[in-house]
Formats: structure tokens, sequence, C-alpha cells
């Protein structure tokens, strides 16, 4: 585990951030090590550039999927709030016509009042003409 010495200070100040370990002893036990410190990955030098371009395009994409994620799980959590927010609109309105057509049934049905003026009133009531 040589060179390997305590925590990847790029790391502490920021977890977010992605470390490219380069060494000179590259082993198993250093890219177990290096991983576990929090490493994405290490090159073993002397440095392949176009092995050091395919990490940092990879990298990349890793980024742009995980912001991608993050932009999908926080439109969803919007979603699904304003899902709630109308299903709770629509379960007021159900109640209150549940309430206007009890009204309703109540007033086509009284015996004292003539067919006419009944439906008059119920006509009335649901914004008829009346």
């Amino acid at each position: 585990m040589t060179g390997l010495t305590g925590n990847f200070v790029a790391k502490r100040h920021n977890s977010r951030r992605e470390v490219l370990l380069l060494t000179a002893h590259a082993s198993v036990n250093t890219a177990v090590a290096a991983m576990r410190k929090g490493a994405t990955d290490y090159l073993q030098k002397p440095v392949n550039f176009y092995e050091l371009l395919m990490q940092l395009d990879k990298i990349s994409s890793f980024k742009n999927m995980a912001k991608n994620t993050e932009d999908l799980r926080e439109a969803m959590d919007i979603t699904e709030q304003t899902a709630a927010s109308v299903i709770q609109d629509l379960e007021m309105e159900v109640g209150r016509l549940q309430d206007l057509l009890a009204e309703t049934r109540h007033v086509l049905s009284k015996q004292g009042i003539d067919a006419v003026t009944r439906v008059g009133l119920a006509l009335k009531m649901l914004g008829g003409p009346g």
C-alpha cells in the first residue's frame, strides 16, 4: 500500500469529485486500496494518454448519467406533489358534487311541491335556468 497514506485530499474537500490515481507501483493491493479510499480508477506510470482520455470520458459519462438521474428524480418528485394536489382537489370536488346531488334528490322528492316547481328548484340549485 505504498504511496496511499491517509484519505485523498480532493475527496475530503468534495466527496462528489472523481479521483484518478497515478502510480508507478501498480498491483492488486494498490488498486484495491485506491478504490477503498475513493479513487474512481488508477493508471500506471508512464501514462498512456489514450487510456487517460478513455478514463476521463468514462468519468464524464458517469457524471452526466448521475446528473440526469438527479434531474429525473427531482422532476418525479414535483410530478408526485402536483398529482397529490390535483387528487386532493378532485376529491374535494367529488364531495361537493355528491352533496349537491343529495340536495337535488331531496328537492325533487318533496311531495308538497308540484313537479314543475321541483324541477325549477333543482335546475336553479345545479346552476341551470330556473
